[in-house]
């Protein structure tokens, strides 16, 4: 279904467009696409209908999933004019859309409610989803990423385990509410002044010695205790 203008954008994954225009791109045009082709380049015959219409709408097959010279233009872009090429294909069909935004500088509600006139209404997110997959693909600037927003400066994405496919998110700097973390005194650490026994030098000299802190670097916890023991060694004399 399609709106009152006929405008009917693609709603099924952006990624399966794309893995299409590469396969294209790094081997050949088949003579059509169809759901068997489809198949055989690794992708669910469940979508293929979607698929197809998300090339038809791009202008990239024909009804009867025939290649059209835009697709030929994609297929032999230089690399460094792919996506110029992608640009245009997607400007030409997203054209209502960048009639009345510039994705630059949309809000991911402006870019929804650019949307907002087209059926099915039970498929708009993922219409919109698949015109900002393929925007980025293309090169085209966007104000909100497509999916989830940026991370805060402060967290990155780490993998525990080699063969773990979850990441993770840890924090790699302290936040304003976070503390800082807390130096340990020596007695703490199990480890007994001889200030108890060397008298008042020993004391002085402990008391410039500085506070072992969990934060350092292993070289420099390292170092730390070898300090100290130099120093009660020297003061053992």
């Amino acid at each position: 279904m399609a709106g009152n203008d006929g405008f009917s954008p693609p709603y099924g994954p952006p990624a399966n467009l794309l893995s299409i225009i590469h396969k294209w791109r790094d081997h050949s045009l088949p003579e059509q696409v169809t759901r068997e082709w489809q198949t055989k380049i690794g992708l669910s015959p469940n979508l293929a209908t979607l698929n197809e219409r998300g090339l038809q709408f791009l202008g990239l097959i024909d009804e009867q999933g025939f290649p059209t010279e835009r697709a030929t233009a994609l297929k032999t872009a230089p690399s460094d004019q792919y996506h110029v090429v992608l640009d245009t294909v997607i400007r030409a069909a997203y054209k209502p859309i960048f009639e009345v935004l510039d994705p630059s500088n949309a809000t991911r509600t402006q870019v929804d409610d650019a949307f907002r006139h087209v059926k099915p209404e039970a498929q708009r997110s993922r219409m919109v989803a698949c015109f900002l997959g393929l925007c980025r693909e293309a090169g085209i600037s966007l104000k909100e990423p497509p999916q989830g927003g940026r991370l805060p400066s402060d967290v990155r994405l780490i993998r525990v385990r080699p063969r773990s496919s979850a990441p993770i998110r840890i924090r790699t700097k302290p936040t304003e509410t976070e503390p800082e973390p807390r130096r340990v005194s020596l007695s703490e650490l199990g480890l007994q002044s001889a200030a108890t026994s060397a008298g008042s030098v020993l004391e002085k000299l402990l008391q410039k010695f500085p506070d072992f802190d969990p934060a350092w670097s292993d070289e420099l916890k390292a170092s730390w205790f070898a300090g100290f023991s130099k120093l009660q060694d020297e003061l053992k004399k």
